[in-house]
């Protein structure tokens, strides 16, 4: 991986250093043998995933950016916080507000002028319905300016 550091430094945005990035990769690939075996077996996969990190400017094996083995290599997936988080630093946003809603919940949303919302999308999941996460709803306010 520090073979790479060049090419992670290259894309990586002026918050997250390098040293720090690879760093949290490496931690996360030793937590989890599965992960481990997966980027031996499959290092270009890391390597995709690691520069799909850099990208959105996050860091690899945090609740910001997962790194998951999937058959046999390693999908990284952006999590709703590094969403969040980049909403953040856009500047575009000046409050977010995150609640998990399940397929049978009710709620509403009331949309303030200046404020975005988002509805959850339709259930995929086999688990009773009650306890099943249909998404995540938002809401934003958008910074004035």
């Amino acid at each position: 991986m520090w073979a790479r550091s060049k090419h992670i430094t290259g894309i990586l945005p002026a918050h997250v250093e390098v040293k720090s990035f690879i760093g949290t990769a490496m931690a996360a690939l030793y937590a989890d043998a599965k992960l481990m075996k997966a980027a031996e077996a499959h290092p270009e996969s890391l390597v995709g995933a690691l520069m799909e990190c850099a990208s959105l400017g996050h860091r690899p094996g945090t609740e910001e950016y997962y790194l998951t083995p999937r058959g046999g290599k390693i999908l990284g997936i952006e999590g709703y916080r590094g969403i969040v988080e980049r909403m953040y630093r856009s500047g575009g946003v000046s409050a977010v507000i995150v609640r998990e809603v399940c397929a049978k919940d009710q709620f509403t949303s009331t949309r303030s002028p200046g404020r975005a919302a988002a509805a959850p999308p339709a259930p995929r999941s086999s688990a009773p319905a009650a306890t099943q996460t249909a998404g995540r709803w938002s809401a934003s306010t958008p910074t004035p300016g």
